[in-house]
């Protein structure tokens, strides 16, 4: 019988990425978080719901990368710069905020790419 998953838990795992070993952590709120042993940045997230469902080819909501031309991202306009929403999209996946957060913002970020395509 399994333990309910009610605190976080970090195992290091004997792969390894560029010679680092991959840290992998189950937290309370439901999600698996990895990171490469000694980095403070490049955390991935996903909710273990969503993963059983993308590995079980279960009907989830895919992330597709377009082939729509991005928006440059080094031309100025009126002093502001445009920057890709793809960009943006992939910046926020792996900047470690917490899933319910994450999960709008990638909802809001595809809606827009999604308009854009049309």
């Amino acid at each position: 019988m399994a333990t309910k998953l009610d605190k976080k838990l970090t195992r290091e795992s004997s792969s390894k990425v560029d010679d680092r070993e991959i840290l992998v952590t189950l937290t309370d709120d439901q999600t698996i978080s990895m990171k490469l042993k000694g980095m403070k940045s490049g955390i991935v997230s996903v909710g273990i719901e969503d993963l059983f469902k993308q590995l079980s080819g279960v009907s989830v909501p895919t992330i597709e990368t377009p082939s729509v031309p991005s928006i440059p991202t080094k031309v100025k306009t009126n002093n502001s710069v445009m920057i890709s929403l793809h960009d943006i999209r992939h910046r926020l996946n792996i900047s470690g905020f917490e899933y319910p957060v994450q999960a709008k913002l990638d909802e809001i970020l595809n809606e827009l790419i999604n308009e854009k395509q049309k």
